[in-house]
Order: C-alpha cells, then structure tokens, then sequence
C-alpha cells in the first residue's frame, strides 16, 4: 500500500475516533440529537476509510453506505447487523438534525451511540491489520 493511501486510511480512522469521544460527551451531557448526529458521522468516517482500502471513492452518503456493503458486508468480511446499524443510524441522524419534532431519550441516544462504537471498533480493528 502506498504512503498517501494509508495516511488518508488514517486521517479517516482519527476522525472516527475523534467524533466517537465528540458523541460520547454529548451523549453524557444530554445533546441526545447531537450525539446521534455526531454517531452517524463516526461511522460514515470509517466506512469510508474501509473504501479507501478498495480504492472505493462514493460522492455521497447513500452512495458510501451503499458501497460498504457491497465490498464488505455482502462478501461477509464485516457482520450484516453492520448493513442494518448504518441504514438505522442514517435515518435517525436525519431526525435528529432535521424532525423537530423527533425528540431522542437517554436510552435510545445510548443504544446509537453503542452501536457506532461497536461499528468503529471492528472496521478499525480490520483496518490496522490491513494497512501495513
């Protein structure tokens, strides 16, 4: 793998991590629809990383999403609970920035949050051990 490929795997790897701690806070302070938000954006950061590795470039969100889980759910190199977390996740981060409305409790906010980390944790973890 070249230097410039895996610098930006890494780039997108400490933005996961970064938003991962970002929505934690939020999460313990009570910004439920910003910790969502911030929740979505890990994921969406380290999927694309995943992308990256498969010199994957998507334009958009549904596209990325779309193209995680063709390269890597669907050849099972990731679990398909993965597909359904970020389908999930999307459309709660639609509500939670856009639904006025739409109001998060504690427990769900938590239930998001536990999902993005177990999401980052594992591609992370698949990451680091095919970026050398």
């Amino acid at each position: 793998m070249n230097k410039a490929k895996r610098e930006l795997i890494e780039l997108a790897i400490k933005s996961a991590d970064e938003r991962l701690l970002s929505a934690k806070f939020s999460l313990s302070k009570g910004f439920y629809n910003d910790s969502i938000s911030i929740s979505y954006y890990a994921v969406l950061d380290i999927a694309r990383a995943a992308l990256i590795l498969v010199e994957a470039f998507p334009k958009s969100h549904a596209g990325s999403i779309h193209k995680f889980s063709q390269e890597f759910i669907k050849k099972d190199i990731f679990p398909k609970k993965f597909g359904k977390i970020m389908s999930d996740i999307e459309k709660d981060r639609i509500n939670a920035d856009y639904n006025f409305k739409r109001d998060f409790n504690q427990k769900e906010t938590t239930d998001i949050y536990a999902d993005a980390l177990e999401f980052v944790t594992i591609v992370k973890k698949y990451l680091l051990g095919n970026i050398k």
